[in-house]
């Protein structure tokens, strides 16, 4: 499989790092987002 880059599709919107100016490269700082551990949601899952 080819590893090519093919741009940004149509319609794409970003702003994620304008939302906070944390956020800029080249030095993001992404401590504020919440982030979860692999394990949080285990609890919700359920067997079919």
């Amino acid at each position: 499989m080819a590893n090519e880059q093919a741009g940004v599709p149509p319609g794409w919107v970003g702003g994620f790092d304008k939302s906070d100016p944390a956020f800029l490269y080249p030095d993001p700082d992404l401590s504020s987002l919440l982030m979860l551990r692999n394990m949080a949601n285990i609890n919700l899952l359920t067997r079919q």
